[in-house]
């Protein structure tokens, strides 16, 4: 995943502000070679239609429709190659879509390599990322990228091939979709429930941490009908493991909020987090990294550079 760097010194923001008047750098486009070291995976069926593929990049969804196939997040643009040829050994249809649950590059690079008639769907927070980072470039001689945006609520299709995306608000980055399959009764919820682990909070892109459990409860709460969930990482869950980690995110955001003070040490403040037993399975290994981007999420914007 390739993320804006954390810029370090309050000066830098503000002389950067005043000099050039917006945040967007020049961004360099990204090499195809990138990768993340793993090889695309075998799809595993999920429902009618319904296939996850892993390895490459984030776990992908392959959803066939009546009129073509629908991928959701198409990894790296140095893994679409094999995806494609995944894709072709499932179904003959071309695809038609693309949907991006958020603009990091292991998700959403690919579209850098996508057939043109291929049409882009995500939040609109997430297009104008993939826009500045170059993945939505058009080629010198081709023709413009297609896109559809949305900011919350989109419906794609109807009838057995309904695709529905949900953005209840920031989590991960600024415009996490949440993308629900109604005839499979699945749901992709991205990297927001990226596995059993603490998750990246991607704060310079829009990112929230303190709004993080909210926007896992109100999809807890307000999907229906939905049995199991694709991870952006891990394997696939069943839809109860989502509330489970809205579970754990509420403890980290109110364990951050109730215990940070203006000049207690955090990493006293941090190591004295216990994690209930209910939680065992989890990985922890960056937990010490989610509380501080929770802290600075919590903290006013001028003081999330410290």
């Amino acid at each position: 995943m390739r993320v804006r760097p954390l810029i370090p010194a309050l000066p830098v923001v503000l002389l950067t502000a005043l000099a050039l008047g917006c945040r967007q750098p020049a961004i360099p486009p990204p090499s195809l070679t990138d990768g993340d070291g793993t090889s695309v995976g075998t799809p595993e069926l999920l429902g009618p239609g319904l296939w996850m593929v892993p390895g490459g990049g984030g776990n992908s969804a392959v959803f066939e429709t009546a009129a073509g196939v629908v991928v959701v997040d198409p990894k790296f643009a140095s893994s679409w190659h094999d995806l494609a040829a995944a894709i072709r050994t499932l179904t003959p249809k071309p695809v038609t879509h693309a949907v991006v649950t958020h603009f990091h590059d292991d998700h959403a690079s690919a579209a850098l390599v996508l057939p043109p008639e291929v049409e882009i769907v995500a939040h609109e927070f997430t297009l104008r990322e993939m826009r500045a980072w170059g993945y939505l470039r058009a080629d010198g001689d081709g023709p413009p990228v297609k896109t559809r945006g949305h900011t919350g609520f989109l419906t794609l299709f109807s009838g057995a091939d309904g695709i529905t995306l949900l953005s209840p608000g920031p989590a991960h980055t600024g415009g996490d979709s949440f993308v629900v399959f109604h005839r499979a009764r699945v749901i992709h919820a991205g990297d927001v429930f990226p596995d059993t682990v603490p998750p990246i909070v991607n704060i310079e892109g829009g990112g929230d941490g303190g709004h993080f459990a909210a926007t896992l409860r109100t999809i807890a709460t307000s999907v229906k009908d939905v049995d199991r969930v694709i991870t952006g990482h891990g394997r696939v869950m069943p839809f109860a493991e989502l509330t489970r980690y809205a579970d754990f995110m509420t403890l980290l955001v109110d364990y951050v909020g109730r215990e940070m003070r203006m000049g207690r040490d955090k990493a006293q403040v941090f190591r004295a987090l216990q994690v209930p037993p209910a939680y065992a399975g989890y990985r922890l290994e960056r937990l010490f990294d989610t509380l501080d981007e929770i802290d600075r999420s919590l903290r006013p914007r001028w003081q999330r550079v410290f």
